[in-house]
């Protein structure tokens, strides 16, 4: 034993130069990695778990502010229609000013479209004064199933056309639009009328 150096510190204390060192080398080893794989499956729980409640409190915000934007569309929405409603003959002046002072209040809002029941015996009166405002207006269907064109509505006992929108956007005029000839427009008035 005297030409062998002993081992110093640690490696004694541990008792590793003993003929069952490998053995206890490979059970401290395997504690070492079994502490060690524990304490980064705690790390990495406890993040996963941050992380999650960011994500569920991030989707709560998200969910509160769609809700709110609902409704605010729908108060802006029903006030636009109640002013409209309180209108004893539709002035497009006044609409344009209220619609206009809500879209610039609420960006968000893409357009406010007015609608008008208008008989058949009443057609051509109508046509000829909203003409005036609109020039070349008239009471149209598109053909959203086929062949996707203007052309005027089918004849009918009534029209609903649209005689307001603001803002007027030259690419996407949908002025003398009879909601009545399609029928996912007609669902969907018919919904809002009804609801």
């Amino acid at each position: 034993y005297k030409g062998r150096r002993r081992p110093a510190g640690l490696l004694r204390q541990l008792k590793l130069h003993s003929p069952f060192a490998t053995v206890r080398a490979r059970i401290l080893l395997s504690i070492w990695a079994l502490v060690t794989l524990g304490i980064l499956a705690f790390i990495l729980v406890s993040d996963l778990n941050r992380v999650e409640a960011e994500l569920d409190a991030l989707g709560d915000s998200y969910l509160q502010h769609v809700s709110d934007r609902a409704l605010i569309s729908e108060t802006a929405i029903e006030g636009f229609a109640a002013f409209i409603d309180s209108m004893d003959e539709f002035d497009h002046a006044k609409a344009k000013a209220y619609a206009s002072k809500l879209l610039e209040r609420y960006p968000f809002l893409y357009m406010f479209e007015v609608a008008k029941r208008v008989s058949d015996t009443d057609r051509a009166a109508v046509e000829t004064t909203l003409a005036v405002k609109y020039p070349g207006f008239y009471i149209k269907q598109f053909t959203y199933e086929s062949d996707r064109v203007w052309r005027p509505a089918e004849k009918s006992p009534f029209y609903y056309p649209l005689v307001f929108q603001e803002p007027l956007l030259k690419e996407e005029n949908l002025i003398g639009l009879d909601i009545n000839s399609s029928d996912f427009l007609k669902l969907a008035m018919e919904t809002m009328v009804s609801g």
